[in-house]
């Protein structure tokens, strides 16, 4: 683990996105001395541009073992919806924490389709 957070620190500090791989991570970033991955493990079409999707987050270092979450995400209406049933609209570049990964994960799912 000690050589992934050295081969990282190589690249840029900063949070982008990749190609949808539920191998790869769709959004990754640094902060606060820790590191952390998000993956898009499920993604099931439920109608016509809306998603169940589940993702799972790992940090490092790590104060539990990784950390899932489910959403629902309107392609249609650019939102997601989480767990507690709170609809979020997808911003094109995240503005505050609490956005961060939203505009990735919409583009994983929305715009590059999961395989």
């Amino acid at each position: 683990m000690k050589l992934l957070i050295v081969l990282l620190m190589l690249g840029p500090l900063s949070a982008h996105s990749q190609s949808v791989s539920f191998i790869k991570p769709f959004y990754k970033r640094f902060r606060q001395d820790q590191w952390s991955w998000n993956y898009l493990i499920k993604a099931e079409p439920i109608s016509q541009g809306v998603w169940e999707i589940k993702v799972k987050t790992i940090m490092d270092p790590a104060p539990i073992g990784p950390y899932y979450s489910q959403s629902i995400i309107d392609c249609n209406k650019q939102t997601i919806t989480n767990e507690e049933g709170y609809v979020h609209n997808v911003p094109k570049e995240w503005r505050s924490t609490a956005e961060q990964g939203m505009p990735e994960l919409y583009e994983a799912v929305c715009e590059k389709k999961p395989e």
